[in-house]
């Protein structure tokens, strides 16, 4: 039996504003990542067991409500 594979591509063409909101949601994005790995990675280090997500997803949002980090407010969860 022959299966068929499609493939399309898109372009696109975002205005100046839509490209800074797209950088925007990108670093935030990448911020979170790499904080999540610090907490996953110290957390196992310290205590020698996984890093629960609902623990995981709870200090997410006591770090949005710190005025250091609040610009993570502006980004959809």
């Amino acid at each position: 039996m022959r299966t068929l594979t499609r493939c399309y591509t898109y372009r696109l063409q975002p205005t100046p504003g839509h490209v800074e909101t797209l950088v925007q949601w990108a670093g935030c994005r990448c911020f979170i990542w790499n904080w999540a790995l610090h907490c996953k990675q110290t957390h196992y280090q310290t205590t020698g067991q996984r890093l629960r997500y609902s623990q995981l997803a709870a200090a997410l949002v006591d770090l949005k409500r710190q005025p250091k980090t609040a610009f993570l407010r502006e980004c959809h969860s």
